[in-house]
């Protein structure tokens, strides 16, 4: 029998150590459907602390919880052997097991354009981490590339990465070489033609060269868990109150009809 586990939301429907993940009441419940939950599983409630000081913002309920659990029992080990919490299926199972960062992302916006929302979960070892924001008046590309650019932006220079989208315009302009043309073009497409978004492929050339990252396309609505998940997010983030400005949008002007 492996050792058991403590599930820490630290931000959720409610945040709070937990002693399992499925079940009533339990660490599952607390952030699935929870726009940019935060949590992670440990070993030991030492590892616990130590990430909950680690992460942003201020966590005294959670904190405390942990203390109140009293010290670790004797010869309670602190190397972490245990598996992804979430049931996946999928190829990225494999790829979380070679080592590697895994990172699902989609965007979309209400109307292209229109207000915007984009998402990333983020699959690191035990770690699981959801990303999600919108914008006032965007595009659904505009997001798709941006949800890219967070996921792989919150992953240390150096990682491995597969990062899974359901956008071919965002995966063929990476994997084929668009964007590094456009960009050896001044960010024109042709002579006579502007490349669209070129600050958010600046921003994604320059998260990849320092990172190795292997873009993959999915199917998207094709139940797909992490891929509908990030649909979720970034449709809630959309219709969120208060939605900045992209201020790299480009409002494209329409040409006169002449009657």
């Amino acid at each position: 029998m492996g050792k058991s586990k403590i599930y820490v939301v630290a931000n959720g429907k409610t945040p709070g150590v937990y002693k399992g993940w499925q079940g009533v009441g339990q660490a599952a419940e607390q952030v699935q459907g929870y726009p940019g939950a935060v949590y992670k599983s440990f070993p030991t409630r030492s590892q616990a602390r130590e990430w909950l000081d680690s992460i942003p913002g201020h966590h005294p309920d959670v904190m405390a919880q942990l203390d109140l659990m009293g010290p670790e029992p004797a010869g309670f080990g602190g190397r972490k052997t245990s598996k992804p919490q979430t049931s996946q299926s999928g190829d990225h199972l494999k790829d979380l097991a070679d080592g590697k960062s895994v990172v699902y992302t989609d965007g979309g916006c209400l109307g292209n354009p229109g207000p915007g929302g984009y998402a990333a979960v983020v699959l690191r070892g035990d770690d699981r981490e959801e990303f999600s924001g919108g914008f006032r008046r965007t595009t659904n590309n505009r997001m798709e590339i941006l949800a890219c650019i967070v996921g792989l932006e919150s992953l240390p220079e150096g990682s491995d990465v597969v990062l899974i989208s359901d956008s071919k315009y965002t995966v063929d302009a990476m994997v084929k070489g668009w964007a590094k043309k456009w960009r050896s073009r001044s960010w024109m497409r042709n002579p006579t033609e502007p490349a669209k978004n070129p600050d958010l492929w600046e921003r994604m050339l320059e998260v990849c060269q320092v990172r190795n990252v292997t873009f993959r396309w999915v199917k998207g609505h094709a139940g797909t868990e992490e891929n509908e998940r990030c649909d979720e997010l970034a449709v809630a983030a959309s219709k969120g109150d208060d939605l900045p400005e992209d201020e790299g949008f480009v409002e494209e002007s329409k040409p006169l009809r002449l009657f």
